[in-house]
């Protein structure tokens, strides 16, 4: 017990410093970090915080996650941040180093190892494995996007009902446990061990080379002030645009104003602080009927229905040769500084920007108007979130397994992911720093966007592209089957045992 506690103050005395730079990450509705209730160091440093269980021994035990495969992105979402290299993608040596140095440490405290099994078909492994009683994985470590037929199929089993899983402590997204939790139970979390749970929550890329050349204000205080919206964006956006080839017209080949993936419509939206579905005391409610939804639409459909360069669909762009995707395309004309904002995720940062030989920025989501109190971000269902099959082996071993790892991950891959998007070239700054502070310190999880009732998330997002705002006859038509499979969702789960 003795070798215990030497090791528990050794690993406290190492990351004191490193805790110092923790951002804000997850938290509600604003950082609801307390130093007080988190313990404070001797030079008023936070002090780290542990788990609230004794070290137990494990004999060697190895806890087995299900992944997503290499055939989503290219690799890129096999998790990075479970084991120190996973074969399919070079890993950052930050974030490699630390993975490291975690696994080891909960090795050496509580002798059990990590295993990943990535899958390339995670949604049917997971159905076939729970319906055959087959008890292979622990946990699952999926795009959460996989987790709603799971979810109603009894699939997945209740975190809050997980022994030894406490999901106040600051290592578990609070954002991801309030908007997700339905009736009371919650069958999906982001957090800390989680690595594309905070890194892949959107923001805006702006280029500080056309920012400079075009005589713009740097947007950082424009954001400091509360006045940085969907107007001023794409007003900053109209005034770089630039025909560089000459040839009459605006596209990929030419300076751009404002260009984004096409789930971003639904991002920006979130941004608004509105969502589609929100649970409210065991009932699923249809909020998406809101007059900011309307206002929302209305800003939206005069910038995509312009061709003059001031906003640019990502589909319209031409995939060059090796390019996987025209979205990988938008990010390396963005990378040439012929796009002034960039819609996108964290995560971009150090796959496709770190190509990047000038410098680059971050902000968070555009608010709809200076009313709106505060700047939302979100995050795409593509990326990943934890869960746990309903017919886990042993749950009490689990939920402490889970909880350790969660724990020490605070203090070891979250900084260095944190590290790895701020030390990339040219783009660390004081301003980029506390820019990602604000996108992960308020984020929405939509409800509607995971399940899709009767085809919720693309209201929004098929009213903008048709270029009309009928929306109105839009939901009146789809509003009644929404309704209905959203009161079929809740049965379901109500007869979850």
């Amino acid at each position: 017990m003795k070798k215990l506690l030497c090791l528990f103050l050794v690993m406290a005395a190492l990351f004191a410093i490193a805790c110092t730079k923790e951002s804000p990450g997850n938290s509600g509705e604003t950082d609801s970090r307390d130093p007080a209730a988190e313990g404070q160091g001797e030079a008023g440093e936070a002090a780290k915080i542990l788990p609230g269980f004794e070290p137990r021994d494990f004999g060697g035990y190895e806890i087995t996650f299900l992944v997503n495969g290499p055939g989503m992105g290219a690799g890129w979402y096999v998790p990075q941040d479970l084991i120190p290299e996973n074969g399919y993608i070079e890993y950052a040596e930050v974030l490699s180093d630390a993975t490291y140095r975690r696994n080891l440490m909960l090795e050496e405290t509580y002798n059990f190892k990590i295993k990943m099994v990535p899958d390339d078909n995670l949604p049917a492994t997971l159905a076939k494995v729970v319906a055959a009683g087959d008890q292979t994985y622990e946990a699952v470590y999926g795009s959460y996007m996989y987790y709603y037929t799971a979810l109603t199929s009894g699939y997945l089993k209740d975190l809050f009902a997980m022994p030894n899983i406490d999901l106040s402590k600051p290592w578990w997204a609070a954002d991801s446990v309030r908007d997700l939790t339905i009736d009371g139970r919650l069958f999906m979390v982001a957090g800390d061990m989680v690595q594309y749970s905070y890194t892949g929550s959107s923001c805006v890329f702006f280029s500080k080379k056309l920012i400079e050349d075009n005589a713009l204000e740097l947007p950082y205080g424009i954001v400091r002030e509360g006045k940085w919206t969907l107007d001023k964006m794409f007003e900053m956006g109209k005034k770089v645009i630039l025909d560089l080839n000459g040839d009459g017209k605006l596209d990929g080949d030419d300076v751009l104003g404002v260009v984004f993936e096409d789930k971003f419509y639904e991002g920006l939206y979130l941004g608004t602080g509105q969502r589609t579905v929100e649970e409210k005391n065991g009932v699923l409610e249809l909020t998406v009927n809101h007059p900011r939804t309307i206002a929302f639409i209305d800003k939206m459909i005069g910038y995509v229905k312009t061709s003059d360069g001031t906003f640019f669909a990502t589909e319209k762009l031409k995939a060059g040769k090796d390019v996987l995707h025209v979205y990988q395309q938008m990010r390396f004309n963005f990378n040439e500084d012929r796009i002034l904002y960039m819609v996108s995720q964290l995560i971009a940062a150090y796959s496709d920007l770190r190509l990047k030989e000038t410098p680059y920025g971050i902000l968070p989501l555009p608010k709809l108007d200076e009313s709106q109190g505060a700047y939302y971000s979100y995050l795409p269902a593509d990326n990943q979130m934890l869960a746990v099959p309903m017919n886990v082996k042993s749950p009490e071993d689990t939920g402490y397994m889970l909880e350790a790892i969660a724990a020490e991950s605070k203090y070891t891959t979250k900084i260095a992911a944190y590290d790895n998007i701020l030390i990339i070239r040219q783009m660390r700054d004081v301003e980029s720093e506390e820019m990602i502070d604000i996108i992960n310190a308020n984020r929405r999880f939509d409800l509607g966007g995971i399940f899709r009732w009767g085809g919720v998330s693309e209201l929004v997002p098929a009213t903008i592209k048709s270029g009309e705002n009928k929306f109105a006859s839009r939901y009146e038509s789809a509003s009644e089957k929404i309704q209905k499979e959203m009161d079929k969702t809740m049965e379901e789960i109500k007869n979850i045992g």
